[in-house]
């Protein structure tokens, strides 16, 4: 599906007021990297407080710059008007499912187990 300069692949986790997609670039003759295109659910976009909130939050993203923090790309609006922010996309681990592979010792896929003192420093830093 287009979206802005943006082709959603895929739709990759659902939150509150946002829903985030693995896409690509839609023009065939740009770099054809993969990215994360996170944009405001449906519910959300005629409401003021939420757009601004999404806003402030894509200014935010564009201020930090850190090796261990994702880098933003850009972010804007669609042609229908609609928000978004578009980040490096890290190929990994959901973090949901390596906080509950250390909560309950099952490892991570063919990973055997991520060791809390890897998992403590990775906190410390971000």
């Amino acid at each position: 599906m287009r979206f802005g300069p943006y082709l959603l692949e895929s739709r990759l986790a659902v939150g509150g007021t946002a829903e985030v997609y693995l896409a690509r670039l839609a023009d065939p003759a740009a770099q054809q990297r993969r990215v994360i295109v996170k944009r405001l659910l449906p519910d959300f976009l005629l409401d003021e407080e939420a757009r601004g909130m999404f806003e402030r939050e894509a200014l935010l993203h564009t201020l930090v710059k850190h090796e261990n923090v994702v880098e933003v790309i850009g972010s804007g609006k669609s042609d229908d008007g609609e928000p978004f922010l578009a980040m490096e996309y890290v190929e990994g681990q959901a973090l949901s499912r390596v906080l509950k592979a250390l909560a309950d010792g099952s490892g991570i896929g063919d990973d055997a187990f991520f060791p809390a003192a890897d998992a403590s420093g990775c906190f410390e830093q971000a």
